[in-house]
């Protein structure tokens, strides 16, 4: 059955190019990201740094590795589900093809495997072309790291030899589950059935499909109903995990919905070619739903994932403004640094390098706070004040 998946995998190669594209990616942040993660882990904290100096590059390395972490879990979840719905699309287009196979003697079995076959060699491929993207993207994302701060200048990924084997399993690997459910569901086709042309549009939902849709839909209500009561950090991971719920519930009641885009945009769509575009719809609902399937995680992860990013960062910088409690505490929208060593006692050179930056200083506070410690005058001349300043450029 290889040499067949083979053949129609080479027929139908312009169906599968997004996918080889999408593994391609995958493949190669699957390699580039644990390289840098791991660069990113074991880097040594120079010797000698003041404690908030290095407190500070503790946490910058501490988020660079958080954010791999999410940038490899999403790289693999897409992965997975765009090889998915491309299966579900092709299997969608084949029914006909593949009953005729049924009709003639193939079983269930090699029908599965002729699926199973073109996914391996879909894997095989992506993975091939990932390797090869696999070190610019690690430079690339070095890059990235450094230029947002998250890492000191000089930072470099180092190359190890085992992340080939990573990568070319995981490539083979995402694509032989992706297909997983389309090769069951493919496996199923009733030769008689699906040769018969009924006129008859396809059925919009199956009791797999609610299933699917309708328990991460309510996992995913119940996540939005927690994030309120975590802190900001906690809230953005499960921001993440609510985003990939959520595609998942859309993506099994997307023919449900296009069903339903398709009847509101009936007063838009009066013409022929809009009468002939939603007959298609009605008719193939599956495989409408399939096509817009990778729009959908487009728009999720773009959108959806970054607006609740921003939205979590601002209440989490609001929530350390009301929380925040010091002897004094400054907000400026400029470099304040200068008026700021007007304080008795306090370090003008300390203060200005921590406090000029070319966009001024912003709210009060920092991961690294500092303190100054100056002795009192007149009646306090025999204590000691401590004089604490967070701030946030």
């Amino acid at each position: 059955m290889l040499s067949a998946s083979w053949s129609t995998f080479r027929d139908r190669w312009q169906v599968f190019a997004g996918a080889i594209i999408t593994v391609c990616l995958g493949v190669g942040l699957v390699q580039s990201s644990p390289l840098t993660l791991v660069s990113s882990a074991t880097a040594k904290i120079p010797s000698g740094l003041p404690k908030a100096e290095r407190r500070a590059l503790q946490d910058r390395y501490a988020s660079a590795d958080t954010l791999l972490g999410m940038e490899l879990g999403l790289a693999a979840f897409i992965a997975v589900f765009i090889v998915g719905t491309t299966f579900a699309f092709t299997v969608e287009q084949r029914r006909r093809d593949l009953a005729l196979l049924r009709l003639t003697g193939a079983s269930r079995g090699q029908v599965r495997t002729l699926l199973l076959g073109e996914a391996f060699l879909l894997g095989t491929v992506g993975s091939g072309l990932g390797i090869l993207v696999g070190l610019p993207l690690m430079r690339m994302q070095a890059w990235m790291l450094t230029e947002f701060a998250f890492v000191p200048p000089g930072f470099s990924a180092q190359w190890r030899s085992w992340i080939i084997f990573v990568g070319v399993g995981t490539g083979v690997g995402v694509s032989l589950l992706g297909v997983l459910t389309a090769s069951a569901r493919a496996s199923k086709l009733r030769p008689l059935e699906a040769l018969r042309d009924s006129g008859r549009p396809a059925r919009t939902m199956t009791p797999s499909r609610w299933i699917i849709g309708t328990l991460p839909l309510a996992g995913g209500i119940a996540m939005l109903t927690m994030v309120p009561h975590l802190g900001t950090e906690q809230a953005k991971r499960m921001s993440t995990l609510v985003s990939m719920v959520l595609v998942i519930a859309f993506a099994a009641l997307a023919p449900l919905l296009a069903q339903l885009v398709g009847g509101l945009l009936t007063p838009v769509l009066r013409g022929r070619l809009g009468q002939l575009a939603q007959a298609n719809l009605r008719d193939g609902v599956r495989r409408s739903a399939a096509t817009a399937a990778p729009i959908m995680v487009f728009v999720a992860f773009v959108a959806g994932w970054t607006g609740a990013q921003a939205t979590l960062t601002e209440a989490g910088r609001q929530e350390i403004t009301r929380n925040l409690r010091g002897d004094f505490v400054v907000a400026a929208d400029r470099p304040i640094a200068a008026e700021l060593a007007t304080v008795d006692g306090a370090d003008e050179a300390a203060l200005a390098s921590r406090l000029a930056s070319p966009t001024g200083v912003g709210e009060v506070m920092t991961a690294a706070e500092w303190a100054h410690r100056y002795a009192g005058s007149g009646q306090h001349e025999n204590t000691k004040i401590i004089l604490t300043l967070a701030v946030r450029p």
